[in-house]
């Protein structure tokens, strides 16, 4: 009887700890083959998963200074994290704090990790932890050289770095990402280029702009084939460096802001096969740089804006599939000097005939010039309509050849 009562004692004493493990939201994998590590081998990563508590992860009295008075202030400043900090924690900006603050154990090995902690560095380090950790970095489909085998991110499978270990490239496209898209990732002020295509389980939506700081550098955004929902955000026209903005394919609803026409430097624009409503708006043709420009697919309304006549680079215009879309068809697109396939089925204008300037598009003897109209009412009329106008029957979605 002694025996029993002791026996249901213990599993009560291992059910309350386990317990107050969950609540904390650790997830345990007791067979994870890193719990077979003696506890002075594991990462911060492997601790919490096999105990649920990062409690028994030892920080050297010099790493532990780091980790409560540089790198928790500094962290706590700018707005990633908020304090006080549980040491014991397996919430993911604890652990990425513990393991960014873990310096002794890198070893040093490379110069790329002695510049990583300090200053911009470690908020690369914890900011990339931190993805790791918040979007199933044990399942992604590659990175074998990862968070879990060297602190020099430098050496990652999907980061590619400058001089000076600035991360200038994250490409996590095809990659089974699973969670919400983490708002730290603006605190990467080198970064260039962020592909994240490709990935269904990713959701989320894509956060205020706050500061020019965020993104500063940031050259191309692809978030497409994702989950991301909510609307486009107008301080999105912050990131001025911006040449590449692939959203199309995603759930995103709401308006097209008109502050996008401030990005100055965008030449590719793709927000197509989503649920966008309102009008193409105006500041559209603020972007003289755009040589693609994609609408297709969503629940536009109102006319195509006149201000289009400014995009004198672009190269393919596709508003097709949005129904709202009426009107006349602009007679200043036939005068854009570059413009090659044009797609307009599908939509409300009137197309039972084409302006005569559509007609120089001939001229300008592109292998892809074609106007892709619907014919319900016969084929429009123009002196060049004959070879420049595809019937919408005739062209089968997804034959257009984008621009690489």
């Amino acid at each position: 009887a002694i025996i029993c009562v002791v026996a249901l004692v213990v599993g009560i004493a291992i059910w309350a700890t386990q317990s107050a493990d969950k609540k904390e939201g650790a997830n345990i994998d007791l067979g994870d083959p890193r719990c077979l590590l003696q506890i002075e081998e594991q990462s911060i990563f492997a601790v919490c998963s096999c105990s649920g508590s990062a409690e028994n992860y030892v920080l050297k009295d010099e790493e532990l200074d780091f980790y409560e008075d540089n790198a928790a202030q500094m962290l706590s400043n700018k707005g990633l994290i908020e304090g006080p900090f549980d040491r014991d924690s397996c919430e993911p900006g604890n652990q990425a704090l513990l393991w960014s603050s873990s310096f002794t154990r890198a070893g040093f090995s490379t110069p790329g990790v002695l510049l990583q902690f300090s200053g911009t560095g470690l908020l690369q380090m914890y900011t990339l932890a931190y993805t790791y950790l918040v979007l199933g970095g044990t399942d992604w489909a590659r990175g074998s050289t990862s968070v879990e085998d060297t602190f020099d991110v430098c050496q990652w499978d999907y980061v590619s770095c400058s001089f000076l270990a600035r991360v200038v490239e994250l490409n996590l496209a095809d990659n089974n990402l699973v969670g919400e898209l983490p708002e730290e990732l603006s605190h990467m002020p080198y970064l260039k280029h962020l592909d994240m295509a490709r990935n269904p389980g990713l959701n989320g939506t894509i956060g205020e702009f706050k500061s020019s700081e965020l993104y500063r550098s940031l050259k191309a955004m692809h978030l497409d084939f994702t989950s991301i929902s909510g609307t486009i955000p107008s301080s999105l026209s912050m990131l001025t460096m911006l040449n590449q903005l692939d959203l199309a394919n995603t759930r995103l609803t709401g308006s097209l802001p008109t502050s996008l026409g401030y990005i100055e430097n965008l030449s590719y624009l793709m927000v197509n096969d989503n649920a966008l409503t309102g009008t193409i708006p105006t500041d559209i043709g603020m972007l003289s740089n755009l040589q693609l420009l994609d609408l297709s697919s969503n629940r536009f309304s109102g006319t195509i804006p006149t201000q289009v006549e400014v995009l004198i680079v672009v190269e393919l215009i596709d508003v097709r599939n949005n129904v709202g879309i009426h009107g006349t068809i602009p007679t200043a697109l036939g005068n854009l000097p570059r413009l090659g396939t044009t797609f307009l089925s599908n939509t409300s204008l009137d197309m039972t005939s084409l302006p005569e300037t559509f007609c120089n598009l001939t001229v300008r003897s592109r292998s892809y010039d074609v106007v892709v109209l619907n014919c319900t009412e016969g084929r429009p009329t123009c002196s060049c309509c004959e070879s420049l106008v595809l019937c919408a029957d005739a062209f089968p979605a997804g034959d257009a050849t984008y621009l690489e």
